[in-house]
């Protein structure tokens, strides 16, 4: 009985693991993938010059027709080692923003957002995560502890007939 709830649910269960797997290991990679990852730009530190001001941005991102207010920004960050700005979008964009000049240097959409909600499950909603992800990850340990088990007795089996055989 084990056994075919096992294999059933193993049928069952292969489109969602393979899911996981690609998507898993595109994370894994995307520092390698160029279409994953945003262009790599640094600025050399001027010492004289200010940075620009989150209303500067806001306003160079307006002007450029490129956000309607400010809310359609998801995330300002100032990366150090590159010297630069990374304003990502609600929409799954980045846009790079040179620090001291109203230049944006690229935008791109950020892939890497979209693959981590594919890879958890989130990508339709969080309804969908609660309703179906999370029971197949019980139904995925479930499988696990079912393989383990029938392995288990599989050796328990060829032991014991192999001791009936040398008897």
């Amino acid at each position: 009985m084990v056994r075919k709830i096992h294999f059933y649910l193993s049928i069952v269960l292969s489109l969602p693991l393979i899911i996981i797997f690609i998507s898993g290991s595109f994370l894994l990679m995307r520092s390698h993938l160029s279409f994953m990852s945003s262009p790599s730009v640094k600025f050399p530190i001027q010492k004289n010059k200010k940075y620009l001001s989150l209303e500067k941005i806001v306003i160079l991102l307006k002007k450029k027709k490129i956000i309607t207010t400010q809310s359609d920004i998801a995330n300002v960050n100032f990366k150090s080692d590159k010297n630069c700005f990374y304003v990502q979008l609600k929409d799954s964009r980045e846009v790079i923003i040179h620090p001291y000049e109203q230049e944006i240097e690229n935008i791109q959409k950020r892939w890497t957002t979209t693959v981590i909600q594919i890879h958890e499950g989130s990508i339709f909603s969080t309804k969908f995560r609660d309703m179906v992800v999370f029971p197949v990850s019980v139904m995925v340990i479930f499988l696990w502890i079912s393989g383990v088990i029938l392995g288990i007795v599989l050796i328990f089996r060829k032991r014991r007939k192999r001791n009936a055989e040398s008897i």
